[in-house]
């Protein structure tokens, strides 16, 4: 089975949106966080961040999973900025999709790699280092 990770292109968004907000609503629930799903939507709408969709190739919907992702500027560089991910069947992609993230990061110019998420994720991150609650790994 092949996967896809594809970036969902904003005028997509609204309508993408319904088949992505299980895996969404699943990342902000397993998590102590103050965001919401209308929020990170009004986020992707207004183009402050990317929705992301992962997908069989030759089965597409339902999606396996999906990511929200942004860029910053911070005082160590240019970090892209992993904000949620979640799916089902994440042995089946997860390793594969954090490698094409890595490599869509650093050809957009990102120094860095932060992944927001639960300590659980560190078993799939064995090259990255925990800072705060964020794990960070220089491409």
């Amino acid at each position: 089975m092949t996967i896809i990770l594809d970036r969902v292109p904003l005028e997509l968004v609204p309508t993408f949106w319904p088949h992505v907000l299980p895996h969404i609503a699943r990342a902000i629930n397993a998590v102590t966080t103050s965001e919401t799903p209308e929020g990170i939507l009004s986020e992707l709408l207004a183009d402050r961040n990317g929705l992301w969709v992962i997908m069989e190739a030759d089965s597409p919907l339902p999606f396996l999973g999906a990511a929200v992702t942004c860029m910053r500027q911070t005082n160590n560089g240019t970090v892209s900025e992993i904000r949620y991910l979640a799916g089902r069947q994440g042995a089946r992609w997860i390793r594969q999709c954090l490698r094409e993230f890595e490599d869509i990061s650093k050809a957009s110019g990102a120094d860095l790699l932060h992944i927001e998420g639960r300590r659980g994720w560190r078993r799939f991150l064995p090259d990255y280092r925990e800072i705060r609650t964020v794990i960070e790994k220089r491409l």
